[in-house]
């Protein structure tokens, strides 16, 4: 336990937390021998937490089996709203009738962009968007 303590420091993750269910797995067996505990936590470094400020973090209610999955809900809407017109993105499946729909969009996604993966398909979309 240690080692994993010691790699989220040096990795830098900190503990989303979660709402909903207190334990993600249960036993499954009667009272007097139930055992109900926390196996699931969600990590993200503080610089995804300022991409993705209004993350939230669940536990999904699930029948027949013995854990709850963590759902990770990003507000999506949030990050893909274009500030200036105040509405998300949407591709337009008329477009790609286009002549040259395709090779715009491939120069575009083919731009070599720093950051990480999630930071990098933001920018690409970003730059498609303004086309």
């Amino acid at each position: 336990m240690e080692e994993f303590r010691s790699c989220l420091s040096n990795c830098q993750l900190v503990d989303l937390g979660f709402s909903g269910a207190k334990f993600t797995w249960c036993n499954q067996r009667e009272a007097s021998h139930r055992a109900r505990v926390c196996l699931d936590q969600a990590y993200a470094t503080m610089r995804w937490k300022a991409m993705f400020p209004h993350t939230r973090v669940m536990t999904e209610a699930t029948r027949g089996s013995d854990h709850n999955p963590l759902v990770i809900n990003l507000d999506v809407e949030t990050v893909h709203v274009d500030r200036r017109r105040g509405k998300m993105f949407r591709f337009k499946a008329m477009w790609t009738r286009l002549g040259n729909c395709e090779d715009v969009v491939r120069s575009l996604w083919n731009h070599i962009v720093e950051g990480g993966a999630t930071e990098r398909v933001l920018s690409r979309l970003r730059a498609v968007r303004r086309v």
